[in-house]
């Protein structure tokens, strides 16, 4: 069997992984994979990581960057939006391609309206900020990039550490796209580190007003840089399965989970370097699995720290119901003290400890 004679459902799974421009040339080969390259099965999933649709330039100041072709984006949306089911945005530290990509869409939006919404399939939108980190005693050009994006930082500080999160015309761009999407399933949002409580419910207000009815999974972390309660989240009512840091929790937000949201059984508590370590009250768990056993429901939750955390979460007490206790992160030091403090609070419940030691 030769290459043009693979099956049609392989040859959409190996297209599906290429990169657009691959894809095209691969296309130029036979028939077959030309008809391949047109198929709607490759794509129902598209990532804009800073490279796709972009070219270099030079720049007198920092020598050559990459920009955003927005003539080739504009000639990618009406030809393949309607096949779109997933739309990841991934960590981009050229802010400015970020926005225009985002202006292209949220343009495309408004151009056929909403009574011709140009995405019919869309159900995942994945959005995680690039966070600019800069280091007190740094010699490198760290802080120079960083204010040449910034005239007044959205930072704070933890140790020598400075990290800067999104606010002021980045957000904007955003909130007007989400406001654009409808009726989505799975929603990602990550890294913000709003600072300001003016800010505070941005993105999520939006979502709520076009897909409170539909979402499904949600997952929030790192949303604030601060402690700051997300009530927002309790809204959602059909809600399965939620992941959100440690800070944007408290008793009464888990207790409005436990009381509105009747649909959900996983709640992953993420933990990382960008995290504020929060303790909950003991009567708290008590009180929601009170609620949960008179509703014949359970809750899978589920205690996760990775990256660079190197601190130990505060853990639940008895009788909340983690089943999955989850050290992605070489940076963390398993000792007796926490696996007998894991055996003696949830013997009933733990089904999974597993600590994993990749490199980062």
């Amino acid at each position: 069997m030769g290459w043009e004679e693979l099956p049609t459902i392989l040859l959409e799974e190996i297209f599906s992984l290429l990169p657009i421009r691959y894809r095209y040339y691969c296309s130029q080969v036979c028939q077959s994979w030309y008809r391949t390259f047109h198929s709607p099965f490759i794509w129902q999933t598209f990532i804009f990581d800073g490279n796709i649709f972009t070219r270099r330039k030079f720049n007198l100041f920092r020598g050559y960057e990459r920009i955003l072709n927005s003539y080739r984006v504009q000639l990618y949306l009406p030809r393949k939006s309607q096949y779109l089911k997933q739309l990841i945005i991934k960590p981009i530290p050229e802010y400015h391609n970020m926005c225009d990509f985002l202006n292209i869409l949220t343009t495309f939006f408004h151009y056929y309206g909403s009574d011709n919404y140009p995405f019919p399939h869309l159900e995942e939108f994945s959005f995680t900020f690039y966070v600019l980190v800069s280091i007190d005693d740094d010699t490198n050009n760290q802080g120079n990039i960083v204010n040449a994006y910034y005239q007044h930082p959205n930072a704070f500080i933890r140790g020598k550490k400075r990290y800067y999160g999104t606010g002021g015309i980045i957000l904007q761009t955003l909130r007007r796209f989400i406001s654009s999407l409808h009726c989505l399933k799975r929603f990602h949002l990550n890294n913000l580190l709003l600072e300001s409580d003016s800010d505070i419910g941005a993105c999520l207000n939006e979502l709520l007003e076009n897909s409170s009815e539909t979402l499904e999974y949600l997952e929030i972390l790192n949303y604030s840089s601060h402690i700051v309660p997300l009530y927002i989240v309790g809204l959602f009512s059909n809600l399965y399965s939620i992941s959100i840091s440690s800070h944007s929790l408290n008793d009464d937000v888990l207790l409005l989970f436990a009381n509105h949201l009747i649909h959900l059984h996983k709640l992953n508590i993420i933990q990382d370097e960008l995290t504020i370590p929060c303790h909950y009250s003991d009567t708290v768990w008590t009180e929601i699995d009170i609620i949960l056993q008179e509703n014949r429901r359970e809750w899978y939750i589920r205690m996760i720290t990775k990256g660079k955390c190197k601190n130990e979460p505060f853990w639940p007490n008895n009788p909340a119901q983690v089943r999955a206790i989850i050290y992605d992160t070489s940076l963390i030091k398993l000792v007796q003290t926490s696996i007998y403090t894991c055996m003696e609070q949830y013997s009933k419940t733990l089904e999974i400890y597993v600590s994993n030691k990749r490199k980062l």
